[in-house]
């Protein structure tokens, strides 16, 4: 049954880049880039580790976990599956 909940999700892979080491708490889910405070993010909601996939907002059970990423990831990702901070 979870198998078949988790096919109707709509969701893509985060292909990310973690050739960077983030120096702040606050960082981007997929290129690891630090976000400064005052700068503009989207949420995103991930499931899984390998493959590390991103979840459609609409399609959220609560079993996700919520990550930030800087605006030129979410437009790579594609804003529908972002969310504003």
């Amino acid at each position: 049954m979870v198998a078949a909940a988790m096919k109707n999700q709509r969701q893509i892979e985060l292909d990310y880049d973690a050739r960077r080491q983030p120096t702040t708490s606050r960082y981007c889910a997929k290129c690891h880039k630090d976000i400064a405070p005052i700068a503009p993010a989207r949420k995103i909601y991930l499931k899984g580790l390998f493959p590390r996939m991103v979840i459609h907002p609409g399609d959220l059970d609560g079993s996700e976990i919520e990550g930030i990423v800087g605006l030129d990831c979410a437009k790579q990702i594609g804003l529908k599956f972002t969310r504003p901070e």
